[in-house]
């Protein structure tokens, strides 16, 4: 009966463990989990009534024959033996083999074995050892025949209690006395084992189920008149207690909550007087350190220790009640969330006579639809179109629909109750519960999203027919997209340069700083703009204006870079032909001022003309008047050379020069474009300012910008007329150029130009750099000053900035980039003192007698083997017949019948070693060279200075070029 209980409670306590609810919100596990609790605690109450009751059967026996076992190898003895007993009324066996004895004695079950041992001791413990392995033959009687009394030493290590002995030879009523005494002995024995067995067995019994009572996972207590009498580990633990003495004998309210006692005191007035056991209920206990726990409790009226008592279970839930409390918020965050959703959302029936019938929906779908939810409810999504969940394409319908499950994604336009239409972007998928199927709907109106998607297809389709160059490339640089116009321009397909980064545009001329501080500026999430030199894919160059706008996700974060170029190749031809118009309207200012300056040198070299001869005829000294001649010489050469370089067509080569110094020699320039009426004013700085540029580009610069303040100052009666040109050295931080646009971050030469005259208004300031933009008269300006003066600046990679208020003036300031010292050269090249010469033979073909005759000296001073020619046709004859001596040909370039470009033509074998060095009147003899002959390095501008002419021969036969 004991053991049907302790399997009834294992099942319970096992169903209870595996299948014990998070909640007990469901009814149909509630009524199993309290039939369950009651029938732990009716095993409980019968437990503790019965244990005390448990009796164990006392070991009874009844006479019968005594057994014997004889042990022995020789037949002769055991036989004799045998004999003897068999008289005595014994049943009597005989084994004779050493390995059979065990097995024998557990067949027959004799009540002693007579255990012959007349060999060696050694031999007799291994059979007794491996004999009383078997705990049933540890508890039959044993009685070793000895040979002798020698053998009576080693009997201790084998004799166990009850076991003796006897010598041979030896009576048959004295062996049947010693067995009958063994015999009487091992009962003795078993009945004391049997005994205590029994003992150990109800105490084992007792204490099992006694320790599965106190090691439970449920609390477990006992009351008996108010008092706790019993109470498990678990009670303890809970109550808040180190051991059970803290406990025993405290009144149970003690462990009541006050706003639970009166429901305790009835339900222990029930158990007492009528023997009710209560159901499960939830109350609150107090621990020993007063808090607070929610417990789940049931109580059994039980007898212990002859005393009516209250057998009381309980289990801690307080940690079930904070799921319950957070499972119920949860189920309420979840209601909200459904209702509050921006999506609308619909729950459908699949299945029964009730397929496609709508059975719930949340506050969006009525907001979506237009529909109130009564009139969703109303609904099938087989029948109305305006709730259909299904990709209408599909033809999906209640006929062919599975209960297996399935997903949809789809997009359809839907109408309203008011008739209105808009796009819904429909989520449908399937569930099952139990046999029923569902399907859950979620609808996203996507009406701007569909707008958005054309507006987009309209950008696409203007992006791909649009008539810039436009790339779009990832956050890394890599291209994504060009349009067909890049490919026009460039040479580039799509699937040549998607994948890859722009590096195959480049020209060379775009420096690495200048790259840096256009990643750094777009990184930033600033818009980057400026021009590039790049190269197309058949190796020409071509100029582009570009802007490039970091593209940024909702997040902020940059995702891709927008570029929009322009091919400004054109432009910038139109820009170079402008610009030259431009220098030619200030090449006729300069003329108009520098004829006064020329009439002035040449009464100046007429004058000392004159001296010289009087001086001559009397013999003085004229030597300082014929240097004074020489000076006025050099300054009308300066004068005429600045004029022909200013006025060149070719393109601007940049080097590194000093600005200051560009613009002190301005000076001079400066005088004769704005009269004497108007002072110009430097303030140079201290400091060097390096630049790379074209010195002419400088010189352009300030010729209209001075030109202008000097119309500014003029249009201003009573004020100072002075321009003042002032130089710094400065440094952008990332703030200023963040607010000013083209000016990058990084260190700057600056100079100004300003005025006191009458200032600009906003709206002229706006359009200070539109070509053909003037505020002048008709006829005194063409407004293309400042737009060349623009282009200059934007080419360089400089910036330009005015600062001007009506009637205070104007300051222009040009931020041009400033190179380290390291890479300032000689910047004039009539430095040099020492001149360098040579023994190689020069051909000089001119044919202005004097300058043949000056060029001639000069060289033979310096060394050089010197032939002269005064047309071609001689320079011809003389290379026919010592051509292979004649190492140079200096040659004008403009000559009567052969020129210089002819002559070189005409030679029918030039020999290998042979050089040529040009000269003209002309920048560069671009007006009368036709062919490739000409290049910087052979060519020399007359009039040219003596160091120049022979640097310039010296540097040709040192090279290895022609």
């Amino acid at each position: 009966m004991l053991a049907e209980k302790i399997f009834f409670f294992n099942t319970i306590v096992l169903l209870f463990v595996l299948f014990r609810p998070k909640t007990f919100d469901e009814f149909s596990f509630d009524k199993f989990f309290n039939n369950a609790c009651n029938k732990i605690l009716l095993f409980y109450a019968m437990f503790f009534c019965d244990i005390n009751s448990v009796n164990m059967k006392k070991e009874t026996g009844s006479k019968k024959r005594i057994s014997a076992l004889i042990f022995q190898d020789k037949d002769a003895d055991a036989k004799r033996l045998k004999h003897s007993l068999d008289k005595l009324g014994l049943s009597v066996y005989v084994s004779k083999k050493r390995s059979a004895l065990t097995r024998k004695t557990i067949e027959l079950k004799p009540d002693i074995v007579l255990f012959f041992s007349y060999e060696s001791s050694k031999k007799n413990r291994s059979t007794y050892e491996k004999y009383k392995e078997n705990i049933w033959l540890k508890k039959t009687g044993l009685i070793f025949i000895l040979k002798s009394e020698r053998q009576i030493s080693d009997l201790p290590d084998f004799l166990s209690p009850g076991d003796d002995f006897i010598i041979s030879p030896y009576k048959i009523s004295e062996l049947k006395s010693r067995m009958q005494k063994c015999i009487k002995s091992k009962r003795r024995v078993r009945r004391s084992s049997i005994h205590k067995k029994t003992k150990t067995d109800n105490s084992t019994s007792e204490t099992h189920y006694l320790n599965l009572i106190e090691n439970n996972p449920a609390a477990i207590a006992i009351h008996t008149g108010g008092k706790i009498v019993y109470a498990n580990k678990k009670a303890i633990e809970l109550v808040g207690a180190k051991s059970r003495k803290e406990v025993m004998g405290m009144p149970v309210f003690d462990f009541v909550h006050p706003d639970y006692k009166s429901i305790v005191a009835q339900r222990i007035k029930l158990a007492q007087e009528k023997g009710m056991h209560s159901e499960t209920i939830e109350e609150k206990f107090l621990t020993l350190d007063k808090r607070d726990i929610d417990v789940e409790v049931a109580s059994f009226p039980v007898i212990y220790e002859n005393q009516k008592s209250s057998l009381v279970v309980f289990w801690d839930i307080t940690g079930l009640k904070v799921i319950q409390r957070k499972l119920k918020e949860s189920e309420e965050k979840f209601k909200q969330l459904f209702e509050n959703l921006p999506d609308g959302v619909f729950l459908v029936s699949l299945s029964g006579k009730k397929s496609g019938a709508v059975i719930d929906t949340n506050a969006s779908a009525e907001k979506q639809t237009g529909f109130n939810r009564e009139e969703l409810l109303s609904k099938n999504v087989f029948k109305n179109p305006e709730v259909r969940i299904f990709d209408p394409q599909l033809d999906f319908d209640n006929e062919n629909l599975t209960p297996e499950n399935f997903r949809f994604l789809f997009s359809e336009s839907k109408c309203r109750k008011d008739k209105s239409k808009y796009w819904a972007e429909i989520l449908t998928s399937s569930f099952n519960r139990g046999e029923d199927l569902y399907a859950i709907s979620v609808w996203r109106d996507i009406t701007i999203q569909k707008k958005d998607e054309e507006k987009i297809l309209m950008l696409s389709h203007a992006v791909e027919q649009s008539s810039s160059l436009i790339m779009i490339t990832d956050a890394d640089g890599i291209i994504e997209y060009i349009n067909p116009k890049f490919t026009a321009v460039t040479g580039y397909s799509s699937e040549e340069v998607v994948g890859s980064k722009p590096h195959f545009l480049k020209s060379g001329e775009t420096t690495e700083a200048e790259y840096k501080a256009l990643w750094k500026t777009i990184k930033s999430g600033k818009t980057w703009k400026g021009e590039f030199k790049n190269k197309k894919k058949n190796g020409d160059f071509y100029w582009e204006s570009a802007v490039i706008t970091p593209v940024k996700n909702s997040w902020g974060k940059i995702i891709r870079f927008f570029a929009i170029k322009e091919d400004i190749t054109a432009f910038r031809q139109l820009h170079q032909q402008l610009a030259q118009v431009q220098k030619l309207d200030s090449i006729g200012i300069l003329a108009g001022e520098m004829a006064h300056d020329f009439r002035n040198i040449i009464s100046v070299i007429s004058n000392l003309a004159e001296i010289i001869i009087m001086k001559k005829e009397t013999g003085e000294d004229f030597n300082q008047e014929l240097d004074y001649v020489k000076q006025s010489c050099k300054k009308a050469s300066d004068l005429t050379n600045r004029l022909l370089t200013f006025s060149r067509k070719q393109e601007f080569t940049p080097s590194v020069i000093d600005l200051n110094e560009a613009i002190v020699n301005f000076e001079e320039m400066a005088s004769h474009l704005i009269g004497e009426d108007v002072k110009i004013e430097l303030i140079i700085s201290s400091e060097s300012q390096l630049i790379k540029a074209d010195p002419i580009q400088i010189e352009q610069i300030l010729i209209n910008l001075t030109l202008n303040a000097k119309d500014a100052i003029t249009q201003k009666p009573n004020t100072s007329k002075i321009i003042s040109i002032e130089t710094e050295n400065i440094f952008i931080d990332d703030d200023y150029a963040s607010y000013h646009v083209g000016i990058y971050p990084g260190e700057y030469a600056v100079f100004s130009v300003t005025d006191s005259g009458v200032g600009m208004t906003d709206d002229i300031l706006h359009r200070v750099f539109e070509p053909f933009f003037t505020t002048k008269e008709k006829g005194k300006g063409c407004g293309l000053g400042l737009s060349i003066v623009y282009g200059i600046v934007k080419q360089n990679r400089a910036g330009i900035n005015f600062y001007s208020e009506p009637g205070k003036g104007t300051t222009v300031k040009i931020y041009w980039p400033a190179v380290s010292c390291d890479q300032l050269p000689e910047l004039s090249e009539h430095r040099e003192k020492n001149l360098i010469g040579g023994s190689e033979t020069i051909l000089i073909v001119e044919d202005n007698k004097e300058l043949r005759k000056h060029s001639s000296e000069i060289l033979r001073s310096l060394g050089y083997n010197v032939i002269e020619a005064d047309n071609g046709e001689s320079a011809l004859k003389i290379i026919e017949s010592a051509g292979h001596n004649i190492d140079i040909v200096f040659t004008d370039i403009v000559m009567p019948v052969i020129d210089g470009e002819e002559l070189v033509k005409r030679i029918s074998e030039i020999p290998p070693h042979m050089k040529f060095l040009f000269c003209s009147g002309y920048p560069n003899g671009h007006r009368v060279m036709k062919g490739n002959l000409l290049t910087e390095k052979n060519f020399i501008q007359k009039s040219y200075p003596d160091s120049l002419l022979a640097k310039k021969i010296r540097n040709i036969l040192d090279s290895e070029d022609k």
